[in-house]
């Protein structure tokens, strides 16, 4: 009987001595440990624990599935580490991103159609709409396919990365010593022209800076006066040249002159960037890396509407209108030009305006809201250079067979001849009351 009893009190020994092991917290969940295996618990306060990488049960997953997760040291974007609770994965030798993360930082926008199963990546004029677990996508309503579809992956949305990067204009790099990814420029830290960075815009890369099918990026300048300067800094000061040229490659600005360089309308900066890399060897390799942004300027101009005070509705002819148009900018001299009369709100349907002076006077007729003026030939510029000036260019008008009650809005373009406008003037109102 005491055999037994003992044996029995044995059993009981050893069976609580391999619980207390299996639940007494791990050598690495204690204070001052210097580093926690990933899918573990990090101690965060007495008592409590908090869940640092993927869970233990998703590692295992990966190593079946050929996935694995980087680091977010190892993704970069625009030469800043990513930041995101859950790393980038790549899997089937595809690298796939936490999406709303890597959008973020691409200065992008996000959205997630859970019943559709929808992510729709919006930037500028570009929209890129991905379906989970579908290799097909589409940019601006045009069908492409994936190698890899989209994909929940311990509950987060994650896209090929190549694919989403290259759609929205940017470059994808892997760096196999290092195992990195790069998205964007990794080189420059900033590229400054009048003050304005233009390291993210689109297109700024280029393979060969003097063809011209690769036109590089565009900075829409709205006035050119005092317009000047370029600063420019690579992440990499000791180890990378940078070079600068206006207008073409025989062209380099020196160092000392960037600060104050003027800069015009149709000016061409590119930027040459030279990186060395040394091997284990000791070995040198030089990466050479192109920029080019085209100046463009954006067209302006003042319009001032004046109209006779206390209008009544009349059939008779109303004068005392008049369009100044002045201080007309960026647009080039020699462009054939008119002007567009748009009706925004009022029936002016065939109603003929007469405009200019009594010796040169013509006329138009409003023709499905709206109706163009000016020779029909165009004009330029150089026709009438006091549209750039401060007095500007007056045109008076007359409405023939008066104007009913009501209110009429409407606005003036300067359009190029068989073009879009290019610079639209605010919106004009007339107000008109009954004759009493």
């Amino acid at each position: 009987m005491l055999k037994k009893a003992g044996v029995f009190i044995l059993i009981a020994v050893f069976v609580l001595s391999i619980a207390g092991s299996a639940f007494a917290a791990p050598s690495w969940l204690e204070d001052g440990s210097k580093k926690i295996p990933p899918g573990q618990l990090k101690k965060i306060e007495e008592g409590k624990y908090k869940q640092t990488g993927p869970p233990a049960f998703v590692l295992q997953k990966q190593k079946k599935k050929n996935m694995r997760f980087l680091e977010n040291h190892q993704v970069k974007i625009c030469g800043r580490e990513l930041v995101s609770d859950l790393p980038p994965v790549i899997k089937e030798g595809r690298t796939l991103i936490p999406v709303r993360a890597v959008i973020m930082g691409l200065g992008a926008e996000i959205d997630w159609d859970k019943e559709k199963g929808l992510v729709t990546v919006t930037k500028g004029d570009i929209t890129i709409e991905f379906y989970i677990d579908d290799v097909v996508f589409y940019i601006n309503g045009k069908k492409h396919e994936l190698d890899i579809p989209a994909q929940l992956i311990s509950n987060r949305t994650f896209v090929p990365l190549r694919y989403l990067a290259e759609a929205l204009g940017k470059r994808v790099k892997y760096n196999d010593k290092k195992d990195e990814v790069t998205i964007g420029d990794d080189i420059l830290k900033y590229f400054k022209i009048g003050g304005i960075d233009v390291l993210d815009f689109d297109d700024i890369v280029v393979d060969d800076p003097e063809d011209d099918d690769e036109k590089g990026a565009v900075l829409n300048v709205s006035d050119f006066k005092d317009f000047k300067g370029i600063d420019i800094k690579a992440l990499d000061e000791k180890n990378t040249s940078v070079f600068v040229y206006l207008n073409d490659l025989d062209n380099e600005i020196d160092e000392d002159e960037l600060d104050e360089l003027p800069l015009e309308n149709g000016d061409v900066i590119i930027v040459k960037a030279e990186v060395v890399e040394k091997d284990e060897d000791g070995d040198k390799t030089i990466t050479t890396c192109y920029y080019k942004v085209t100046l463009k300027g954006k067209p302006s101009a003042a319009f001032i509407f004046k109209k006779p005070y206390g209008l009544v509705e009349t059939e008779k002819n109303i004068s005392g209108f008049s369009l100044t148009v002045k201080n007309v900018k960026n647009i080039n001299e020699d462009t054939q030009l008119r002007y567009l009369m748009e009706v925004t709100q009022g029936d002016l349907e065939g109603k003929i305006i007469k405009y200019g002076d009594s010796d040169e006077e013509r006329a138009f007729m409003i023709d499905d809201g709206e109706a163009y003026f000016g020779p029909s030939s165009g004009f330029t510029l150089d026709d009438l250079p006091d549209l750039t000036d401060e007095d500007g260019v007056t045109i008076p008008f007359t409405v023939l067979n008066g104007l009913d009650e009501g209110i009429y809005r409407f606005k003036i373009s300067i359009v190029e001849i068989d073009g879009d406008p290019l610079v639209t003037s605010k919106e004009f109102t007339i107000k008109v009351y009954p004759d009493l």
